[in-house]
């Protein structure tokens, strides 16, 4: 009787640990070693909802599909097979995957390097799963990996270990085991058994989860539509200085070069904001994406009295504003539109302490100012006295577009607000004499264009790097290209400054009878739907038409001439 006892608490036992390991959550496995992190908590929830977007439809046009599969191949390509090593595309991700899937960068406890890891939940679909695992096993195998199996507490951690590749420091590796409900897939071996003695142990202190930048995001961010029933559909957090080193101190290439830049931004007290991260819905019923982002950025113990921050990091300094006013001159029909509240003035002082670090001179900046001011062959510009005296802490921007849609139709204007409009305008004449400057007069306005004396040639660009390899893939050299022309002039008591002319002009020529952004029936919805999830006070506020803002990229992607366009995208 004593024994069957004790297989029947042991049945239990086994069974409370499985359970309990079932029910843990990828930011409960993870360590508070975690400097990113992007989890979908419900992959099919995710799928169903983002296909119910705009966005998602317009991917699923056929005239969209080959970018919409290109995207998510370079995505896969940079995210998973650079970092992780691994050939497996989102389908295949999809079908095995019962719930949860989370990408996460982690710092090793033991050793050096990153560990970038794949949590995946397959519940209900452990045959799917385990497909998907032999199939990456074949596919590493086939470029020449050795398998090997090692039996810790109990599961079975599979290595795969790559030949190493010429200019790189080291051998890359995978490493991958199960475990309950949850399969992990890793780059870095040290990560993989912490990772799973936690899961084996149903230890999770010093979680991820419990970690106080994560709390005050992502956790935040949850707990604002608490009240409405809403499920995330993304939950993302990125450590930003955290994430940069440990990427850069794993890269596995010699002769990398130390990181000035990053330095230059700790040095300056950047290092003050300790992590972003939020959550994203799709589809809710109301919204057709509703996302939420917190910004952790505690007050720098080393601040002098009165600063938050120091150094150049004191030009963080975004106040908050109720009622925030459009403009009258900003036009109805437009894409997107953002008003910003910013301490421009305060921002060029502090500005100062980096530029002098950046040129190795405690005096650089002033002696910079003090040359345009006084050199005879300079423009005799006081420009904290005749400019930047003048400038306002309210900002606002937006974009339109001009149909037919051609190479130029996406225009932008930026406007700043001025104390002395007229003060500016005279500042500005000190161009005159600038051959990069043409003057063009409308009534009392003088309307400055700046074209560049030569066309240049344009690098290829990426969006971003992972692990130094870009996102979208650097483009062949292309021909070369001109610069778009600036224009700009002071109107409005605003410094108007704009990628086009003609939409310069159409503000300038604004009267009272024009028809004005806010006084758009969508743009009223929106704000009302701003302050029903509770905005009012605030340092920014946007706002796009989804159809318009994509409009003529869809065009000229469609038509093939986004490589010639002048929009964003296009360059």
């Amino acid at each position: 009787m004593k024994r069957v006892c004790l297989l029947l608490l042991s049945a239990l036992l086994t069974s409370a640990s499985t359970d309990c390991c079932n029910a843990q959550t990828a930011k409960e496995i993870l360590t508070q070693n975690t400097k990113a992190y992007l989890c979908i908590p419900d992959v099919r929830e995710f799928e169903k909802h983002w296909n119910e977007t705009q966005l998602g439809q317009l991917a699923a046009d056929p005239v969209m599909k080959p970018f919409a599969k290109d995207a998510q191949l370079q995505i896969r390509e940079r995210l998973i097979q650079s970092n992780l090593h691994v050939q497996v595309d989102w389908n295949e991700i999809q079908n095995a995957c019962g719930k949860e899937l989370t990408v996460a960068t982690v710092l090793p406890s033991k050793g050096t390097g990153q560990g970038v890891v794949l949590i995946m939940d397959m519940e209900g679909r452990e045959q799917e799963a385990q497909a998907m695992a032999k199939s990456i096993s074949e596919k590493l195998q086939a470029k020449k990996a050795k398998r090997s199996e090692e039996t810790i507490d109990g599961h079975t951690l599979v290595t795969h270990q790559l030949p190493r590749e010429t200019g790189k420091l080291k051998a890359d590796q995978v490493v991958r085991f199960t475990i309950g409900k949850h399969m992990v897939i890793c780059n870095n071996r040290s990560v993989a058994e912490e990772l799973l003695g936690r899961l084996h142990s149903q230890q999770f202190d010093h979680s991820f989860a419990s970690l106080p930048a994560f709390q005050k995001t992502v956790e935040r961010s949850r707990s604002e539509d608490s009240d409405r029933n809403l499920a995330p559909h993304i939950e993302w957090y990125v450590d930003p200085f955290g994430f940069v080193k440990l990427v850069k101190a794993a890269r596995n290439k010699p002769g990398v070069t130390s990181s000035e830049y990053l330095d230059l931004f700790v040095n300056q007290g950047f290092d003050a904001i300790h992590a972003s991260g939020g959550v994203v819905y799709f589809s809710t019923g109301e919204h057709e994406m509703l996302h939420r982002t917190y910004v952790y950025a505690p007050a720098d113990p080393k601040a002098e009295d009165g600063d938050r921050f120091r150094l150049a990091a004191r030009l963080l300094d975004f106040p908050n504003v109720e009622n925030v006013e459009v403009p009258n001159w900003v036009p109805r029909e437009l894409a997107t539109y953002m008003s910003i509240r910013w301490k421009t003035r305060e921002a060029f002082e502090h500005v100062g302490t980096m530029v002098n670090e950046m040129a190795g001179s405690d005096s650089y900046f002033e002696d910079f100012l003090q040359s345009l001011k006084e050199d005879p062959h300079g423009p005799h510009l006081d420009i904290r006295d005749e400019f930047i005296a003048y400038l306002d802490d309210t900002i606002h921007v937006f974009t339109d577009q001009v149909l037919p849609v051609t190479t130029e139709s996406e225009r932008l204007l930026f406007a700043i607000k001025l104390t002395d409009s007229h003060a500016v305008a005279k500042t500005l004449r000190k161009l005159e004499h600038d051959k990069e400057f043409n003057l063009h007069v409308y009534g009392d306005l003088d309307v400055w264009e700046y074209k560049s004396v030569q066309d240049v040639e344009l690098p290829p660009t990426a969006i971003l790097e992972i692990d130094g390899a870009p996102l979208v893939a650097p483009q062949p050299q292309e021909e070369a290209r001109s610069i778009a022309n600036t224009s700009f002039t002071v109107a409005h008591d605003y410094l108007l400054i704009s990628t086009h002319m003609n939409l310069l002009e159409q503000i300038i020529n604004v009267t009272p009878n024009s028809e004005t952004l806010k006084q758009a029936a969508d743009f009223q919805m929106i704000q009302e739907k701003l302050t029903a999830i509770g905005a009012g006070s605030d340092s920014c506020r946007f706002f796009a038409r989804t159809d318009e803002e994509y409009r003529t990229n869809y065009e000229l992607l469609r038509e093939g001439k986004m490589p010639e366009a002048e929009s964003f995208l296009g360059r």
